[in-house]
């Protein structure tokens, strides 16, 4: 027997198939979707996701073997066809594959760490690169630039910024 799954509350979207009617059985109780699997000892919730991840002409197949199968002689193969369809049509549709739904809250927009801490490298770079483009160029003392600046000894007075002794 299989356990349940730990999903199946979080999984609540396909519970109108699971627990829709698949037909009368010959003891005259109603059959559910949710009791052909747990007959087959699949966990129902799984199944459903499975057959939901499939195209609706694929997934109304599967499950119309399922039925056809559980009760040979009851059900056969067309007619457990129609009734597939019926039933598939309560899957909820799913995003295709390689689209991807939206965070389910602002903790899925965060990134990790690892990718937080190398966007903050990047943008420092970014931030330095700009900063050192933007300056003007060398500074000026007195208004000479800084690059020519030649420091003269204390007591030169030959040269404008140099000390004079009185």
């Amino acid at each position: 027997m299989t356990t349940p799954s730990v999903t199946a509350l979080q999984r609540a979207d396909v519970n109108e198939f699971l627990f829709a009617d698949v037909g009368i059985e010959p003891s005259g109780m109603v059959l559910s979707v949710v009791s052909l699997f747990a007959r087959q000892g699949s966990d129902p919730w799984r199944e459903a996701n499975r057959l939901a991840e499939l195209p609706k002409a694929m997934a109304a197949d599967s499950l119309a073997h399922s039925i056809a199968d559980l009760s040979p002689g009851q059900w056969n193969l067309p007619d457990a066809g129609v009734i597939a369809a019926r039933l598939i049509a309560l899957l909820p549709a799913r995003p295709a594959r390689g689209e991807r739904r939206g965070p389910a809250n602002l903790m899925d927009w965060l990134p990790s760490s690892r990718n937080a801490m190398l966007l903050a490298c990047v943008v420092l770079g970014v931030v330095v690169a700009v900063s050192m483009m933007l300056r003007s160029g060398p500074a000026a003392v007195d208004g000479r630039d800084s690059s020519t600046f030649v420091p003269h000894s204390p007591g030169d007075t030959s040269q404008p910024g140099g000390l004079t002794s009185r």
